[in-house]
């Protein structure tokens, strides 16, 4: 597997991925917060049923979001390619934000998810960001097992915040 910086030629690929996800659970937000004090739970909930997740984003909106990426990163394998990742600089806080990562569903479990964000956080490294921030679905409950495997921890949460107006769970990592 190789990871190399992302080319234009690679948009039409990146969009016949399937970056899909089937799920038995999800991440419940609980509010119970009052005047005066914050307090916020979150819990992982068994479904009734697996579910079809779709990725969050649109795919299509790539070819616009490449152009202002600084770190976009694909895994290529015998020039197909598997998957990609693009980290995004937040200048004032010093922080690299993951605001998209997709590994082709026929090639999950491969450890090619882990070696994409790998990657971005040697980059991150490299221009001397403090942390990554990676936003997640509360349904992406594999995802979330991952990037707690790979040290990152639970940061806060927003609502409404993918254009389908999920909630994004943010976990985050000191470089």
């Amino acid at each position: 597997m190789h990871i190399r910086q992302f080319n234009q030629g690679d948009i039409d690929r990146c969009l016949r991925m399937d970056a899909s996800y089937a799920t038995a659970y999800v991440w419940h937000v609980i509010d119970a917060s009052s005047e005066g004090c914050f307090n916020t739970r979150i819990e992982r909930t068994r479904l009734p049923r697996t579910i079809e997740v779709a990725y969050p984003s649109v795919l299509a909106d790539l070819a616009n979001e490449c152009r202002n990426s600084e770190c976009m990163l694909v895994a290529d394998h015998l020039s197909q390619l598997r998957g990609w990742i693009d980290l995004r600089t937040r200048n004032w806080s010093n922080t690299g934000w993951i605001e998209f990562c997709a590994v082709d569903r026929t090639h999950r479990r491969k450890g090619i998810g882990s070696l994409l964000l790998q990657s971005a956080e040697e980059w991150a490294r490299r221009a001397r960001l403090r942390q990554v921030i990676i936003p997640l679905q509360t349904k992406n409950d594999e995802a979330i097992a991952g990037v707690v495997k790979r040290g990152y921890r639970y940061g806060g949460f927003l609502d409404r915040y993918y254009t389908n107006d999920d909630v994004a769970l943010l976990f985050y990592r000191a470089l």
